[in-house]
């Protein structure tokens, strides 16, 4: 083994490992540059998340207004957001209440969640004391209206049939919406496969992109869609490499949403420089790991190596609409996979081989597949031998480099 030179710390899912990080090293000779983004800093403190729920964006606090039955909706297992954080103070405000609140996965066309995955998201004890559903794409649902795009608005029933509404989840970067978080929790999150379909297909795509939200047609359709069964709270996060919660924001959906995105677009934003080789790890959406290649081929030099970081078991994500099922069978919104033609070699790091999933990466049977660093590092240097520029991305799936 050469001498070493750069040692780099990539940050593990905290859902899925004990495990922080994943240590990489590199041969002297070779010339790393580590792409962090504005918002790298510590999380939340307690008593900052307290302050969210105490004085709430565009209404007064949730314990004078919540009334009836309770429905909480939650981000999913794809999404690093660390749910159960953030249900001590709102069960505070909910003191009393508490036996009528029902937890739904808005799972939108994804697999449906294990309890495993609920205690992971929720914590034991909320699991163990509510009942905990995951929603369901294909049945369950009501038809509630239809957006002027065209856009049939059809949600989960149980949702429907609750007097209170709150919503979890993330605000983040997103490839055509410019930003998750807001009324996604509710489209695609509950929404049938038939509404997430038309809203994906049919809006037009002018003005969308990552990173771009006003104006974007996608947001103004799912804004729409919640007109026809409003959410009443929406609490969203923004998060750091690490998948650490660094803001907390409590209120009215669309004024938490414009808040968040007033903060996102400079917390996520990273400075832009190319390399020879570009290693993007996949850390909040680690089962979603083409999301963190993509921002790598912006980086890639000509010619140059791609590695992506999935370091999960559990492999990627079941998509029934995006998703594979087959050699060339997929859901009815997959795409052709393409190998973009200025890379050479996209290599993918997984602690198993995920061979069914390549084509959510690109063309079947153009990965390669390694399970540890030592193994990648040597594919590396085959190639590069002792000079290489590594330019590493500490989480692609929430990062961003401002649109051109």
């Amino acid at each position: 083994m050469p001498p070493q030179g750069s040692r780099i710390k990539l940050s593990v899912n905290p859902l899925f490992s004990k495990k922080r990080c994943l240590e990489i090293y590199f041969p002297k000779g070779w010339s790393v540059h580590v792409l962090w983004m504005n918002g790298r800093k510590k999380a939340s403190s307690k008593k900052e998340v307290e302050e969210a729920f105490l004085n709430p964006i565009g209404m007064g606090r949730i314990k004078d207004e919540v009334r009836g039955r309770i429905c909480i909706l939650f981000d999913d297992i794809t999404r690093g957001t660390k749910v159960y954080e953030l249900l001590g103070p709102l069960f505070k405000e909910l003191r009393g209440r508490v036996d009528d609140v029902v937890f739904i996965a808005a799972t939108g066309a994804h697999a449906p969640m294990d309890l495993e995955d609920h205690v992971r998201k929720l914590g034991k004890r909320v699991v163990e004391n509510h009942p905990v559903f995951n929603h369901h794409p294909y049945d369950c649902c009501e038809r509630v209206g239809v957006t002027s795009y065209g856009t049939p608005v059809i949600l989960n029933k149980e949702y429907l049939s609750c007097d209170y509404r709150i919503g979890i989840g993330a605000v983040v970067p997103h490839i055509f919406m410019g930003f998750g978080g807001g009324g996604k929790i509710v489209l695609p999150g509950i929404s049938h496969a038939d509404t997430i379909v038309h809203n994906h297909r049919h809006i037009p795509r002018e003005g969308s992109g990552i990173a771009r939200y006003q104006g974007n047609p996608y947001l103004k359709d799912v804004e729409e869609a919640l007109s026809f069964a409003p959410l009443d709270v929406k609490i969203d996060v923004l998060v750091n490499h690490r998948c650490d919660t660094v803001k907390v924001l409590v209120g009215r959906p669309m004024e938490v949403f414009k808040k968040g995105v007033s903060l996102a677009i400079d917390h996520y934003k990273t400075p832009f420089k190319k390399g020879d080789v570009v290693i993007a790890n996949a850390c909040f959406k680690v089962n979603e790991a083409p999301i963190a290649m993509g921002r790598a081929f912006e980086c890639v030099k000509e010619g140059g190596d791609v590695v992506v970081v999935a370091h999960t078991p559990r492999g990627q994500i079941v998509h029934y609409l995006i998703g594979f099922f087959g050699k060339g069978i997929g859901g009815k919104l997959k795409r052709d996979p393409i190998f973009p033609e200025h890379v050479d070699r996209i290599i993918v790091l997984s602690p198993l081989k995920d061979l069914a999933s390549e084509e959510y990466f690109t063309v079947r049977g153009r990965i390669l597949w390694t399970t540890s660093w030592d193994e990648t590092l040597e594919l590396l240097r085959e190639k590069f031998k002792d000079r290489a520029e590594v330019v590493i991305i500490p989480d692609g799936t929430v990062q961003y480099f401002s649109p051109g």
